[in-house]
């Protein structure tokens, strides 16, 4: 879960916080990656999130968000696939394929 608020007022008790649960799981060697959408009023300064996923030891992986195709690299250097998303707020769920 990732939460932000403003960390000086308690203007979170009026709802201006940002918060966002993840979760990952693997089902028939498909890695699943949801990011819930954004809850609260409080502004995101960022518009896109980079996921990367360590321990995945497959450079060619193919993903897809939404049905479409997602451009990702592999990062051998630390054993990571990476890609840099929108994010709109409205949450998504990323698969990836062996």
């Amino acid at each position: 879960m990732l939460y932000v608020d403003d960390g000086v007022s308690f203007d979170f008790k009026q709802g201006k916080f940002l918060r966002m649960e993840s979760s990952c799981s693997v089902e028939d060697n498909t890695l699943h990656v949801r990011v819930g959408p954004h809850q609260g009023n409080f502004s995101a300064w960022w518009s896109q999130i980079t996921i990367e996923v360590y321990g995945w030891a497959v450079p060619g992986a193919h993903a897809k968000l939404a049905g479409e195709d997602v451009k990702g690299t592999w990062n051998s250097t630390i054993n990571a696939w990476q890609t840099t998303i929108p994010d709109s707020g409205k949450g998504l769920d990323l698969t990836l394929e062996q």
